[in-house]
């Protein structure tokens, strides 16, 4: 039983990212290729100049992921009465489930379909790239098949640099739009 107790825990453990930040500080810098719930290719440097709003999230998640959509949401009512504009990124972190064809039914379902909204997805390789330079811990556990991860909300400057990290889902937006306010 003691072993079995200890497969679970071992099984179900997050990965250890390392903390390191995009290069020189611009999330635009980043390498990496993503697909939008289009199917057309997506960068970070395609959203260069604007406010952005990172999150992790995948839609077949039945625990916190609703939670985070929830806290999105949110943003967005507060940044549209603040008359303040950001985009928002949805990196999944299901890249198996979560094709292009199924981010955009997702999208359709929740009523994502402002064009400031960016459901993204990416072979897992990249996944595990992005979220370790972010810090976002993640891992699937082979017993359930559910992944725990963190639920972090990024907010990134124009200028591609980190300036708000929300590390709980308690944890208010209204320090988002405080910081696109000044």
């Amino acid at each position: 039983l003691l072993m079995v107790g200890i497969f679970i825990i071992g099984a179900s453990s997050y990965s250890s990212p390392t903390n390191a930040s995009p290069p020189s500080g611009e999330l635009r810098a980043l390498p990496l290729e993503f697909r939008d719930s289009d199917g057309a290719v997506a960068k970070f440097e395609q959203l260069a100049g604007r406010w952005l709003v990172v999150a992790m999230a995948y839609t077949t998640c039945g625990s916190t992921c609703p939670m985070t959509y929830g806290k999105l949401l949110e943003l967005r009512k507060l940044l549209d009465a603040a008359g303040k504009k950001a985009d928002i990124v949805i990196i999944t972190f299901d890249s198996k489930t979560d094709t292009p064809q199924a981010l955009n039914e997702f999208r359709k379902k929740k009523g994502l379909s402002d064009a400031s909204w960016h459901l993204w997805t990416a072979p897992e390789t990249t996944i595990r790239k992005f979220s370790a330079l972010l810090g976002i811990k993640h891992r699937q556990n082979k017993l359930s098949g559910e992944i725990m991860h963190d639920n972090k909300i990024i907010l990134f400057d124009p200028a591609g640099v980190r300036q708000v990290v929300l590390e709980k889902l308690s944890s208010p937006v209204s320090e988002i739009v405080d910081a696109i306010r000044k």
